[in-house]
């Protein structure tokens, strides 16, 4: 309730005057409303006869008290002035909520979820072996994909990929093997393979010149590069064209474009981003033309040369244009969050551009030292609100329509405010109950939130 004293009323005479002052004219109106203000307020400021206006009376009492706010402020991130990440993200927009909360309590555990065929369907692989597609609008189950006769069991990951004539739904399976089905749910026959020894951990497919390329992870420590031919009238294939060996299993893996200009041609290449267990670098590789995998360079993301390990990377995601105050066609950035107990920290990263990728190359020809390894492109360090331990699995998605992040965590979900460094119990209706999250997914724009929960309900989240 608001203070009527001469007090609050000259408080409120000040910020009424401040929003006048900045151009904050449609929050101005619904503060005056609210406030039950004059329009006088704004519009005779001499008849208040005030003395100073509220920034002035602000600026003073934190000069006055500086050491102490300035150490307050240092904990909202580490190593970097909060201003500079202002400058460069939107702040989350709060005018935006999700309203609409259905739940379904199902049989099994929901160990992986996407949304699918332009948002409209939900790709749930579950504990009990079964994939199951739910349309997007009623969150009802609409069929599941028929599994093969060799089913290895529980899909570790699951989703569709697609061009402008057809669609396939994809599964990973816990012993390597991937296997594709067609529109329809149907198991395509001949269409499993075993890429890994192990588990695959992470998979990425796309198109390019007519072919399909999978780049894919394994508990096996192995990269691997694979060409998928998927005829209308014959039989599918897919053989591995090239693996790297890692020095550990894979954490996270981001897939990008980025165009290069070679001979005054401009070239697309795709820009494979990992991160491995117990490394504070991502490493980004690409596919050269020769065919096979070539790493680019190394990118450190603590703030010392002599400590390769001191946390690890959990999850990441690439931030779109879209959260970016001045997009840069060349410039793109990666936001990272970490193992860091008990609270976890986010990253943000500036990815370096073709040019500086190129310079680089050129120096390396005529350098005899020359090290692939990048410093210097950490743009934030930021300690948030999200609890977790050595057993913690966040998993990082972007909402664009919030200019922002959300966080699934031990407790639930959490959204991160970039450009001001804050995070905090994502909000919505009382029908949402956090409890630890197993899998989550957003759609494209934003405007939706799939998340499976560790006690077999699922939850749907949307703006509508």
């Amino acid at each position: 309730m608001m203070n009527y004293s001469v007090t609050g009323k000259y408080i409120e005479a000040l910020v009424a005057q401040y929003l006048k002052k900045n151009g904050f004219e449609e929050t101005l109106s619904s503060f005056l409303k609210e406030a039950s203000l004059p329009l006088a307020v704004v519009d005779d400021k001499e008849q208040l006869q005030v003395e100073d206006d509220l920034e002035t009376i602000v600026a003073d009492r934190i000069k006055f008290n500086e050491h102490s706010l300035a150490l307050k402020m240092g904990r909202l991130k580490l190593n970097d002035n909060i201003s500079e990440s202002v400058a460069l993200f939107k702040s989350w927009n709060h005018t935006v909520k999700f309203t609409s909360v259905l739940k379904r309590e199902l049989n099994a555990l929901t160990i992986a979820a996407q949304f699918c065929n332009d948002n409209n369907e939900i790709i749930l692989s579950m504990s009990n072996r079964e994939i199951l597609l739910y349309n997007a609008d009623q969150f009802e189950q609409v069929s599941k994909l028929s599994q093969p006769s060799n089913n290895a069991g529980i899909s570790k990951l699951c989703g569709t990929f697609n061009d402008e004539n057809s669609s396939y739904y994809y599964a990973t399976s816990m012993n390597g093997m991937l296997t594709l089905y067609d529109a329809t749910g149907a198991f395509i026959d001949n269409a499993t393979w075993k890429i890994h020894d192990k588990m695959i951990t992470h998979i990425k497919i796309w198109k390019c010149n007519m072919v399909w390329y999978v780049i894919s992870t394994g508990l096996d420590n192995c990269l691997k590069l694979s060409c998928l031919n998927l005829p209308k009238d014959g039989i599918p294939s897919l053989k591995t064209t090239c693996e790297e060996k890692l020095s550990s299993s894979c954490t996270a893996l981001e897939l990008q474009f980025q165009d290069f200009t070679e001979k005054d041609i401009l070239v697309r290449k795709p820009m494979i981003l990992i991160t491995k267990e117990e490394s504070t670098q991502l490493s980004c590789f690409t596919v050269a033309t020769s065919g096979k995998l070539e790493l680019l360079y190394n990118l450190a993301l603590n703030n010392t040369q002599f400590t390769s390990h001191s946390f690890t990377v959990r999850d990441m995601v690439t931030l779109d244009k879209s959260l970016l105050f001045k997009p840069s066609l060349e410039e793109k950035y990666l936001a990272i969050v970490t193992s860091h107990v008990p609270y976890m920290r986010l990253i943000l990263v500036r990815l370096p551009t073709s040019k500086e990728l190129q310079d680089r190359e050129l120096r390396s020809a005529s350098e005899t030292s020359y090290s692939t390894t990048l410093y210097g492109n950490i743009v934030a360090n930021m300690v948030t609100k999200v609890g977790q331990d050595g057993y913690s699995q966040p998993i990082l998605k972007k909402l664009e329509q919030l200019n922002g992040l959300v966080v699934g965590a031990n407790d639930g979900l959490y959204a991160i405010d970039i450009a001001n460094g804050d995070s905090w119990r994502f909000r919505t209706t009382n029908e949402f109950k956090h409890d630890r999250v197993k899998c989550l997914d957003v759609n494209q724009d934003g405007s939706m939130i799939v998340v499976g929960m560790a006690d077999r309900s699922i939850y749907e989240l949307a703006t509508k």
